[in-house]
């Protein structure tokens, strides 16, 4: 039988290893660059009951090709967004 301190520090670790793949995660409806259709940077769907729920993106900083390749980080918004694609 696992104590109960053994489980939470398993838990601490796995929480730290699946924080390395992916560094936030967004709201599908939610209108940031990370859902926008000009992010160039890494993202995944994360889906709930089949139907997308968030975005997660891994590297939280990256080029906006609509604001002629300038940084932008995946949290933020700008008046050039447009949907990534209609799922």
């Amino acid at each position: 039988m696992i104590s109960r301190a053994a489980r939470f520090l398993d838990a601490i670790k796995n929480n730290k290893e699946r924080k390395k793949d992916m560094a936030a995660t967004y709201n599908i409806t939610g209108k940031y660059c990370a859902t926008c259709r000009y992010w160039n940077g890494e993202r995944g769907i994360e889906f709930c009951g089949n139907r997308p729920y968030r975005v997660k993106v891994g590297n939280t900083t990256s080029t906006c090709m609509a604001k002629s390749n300038t940084r932008a980080s995946a949290g933020t918004a700008c008046s050039r967004w447009a949907s990534w694609e209609k799922i």
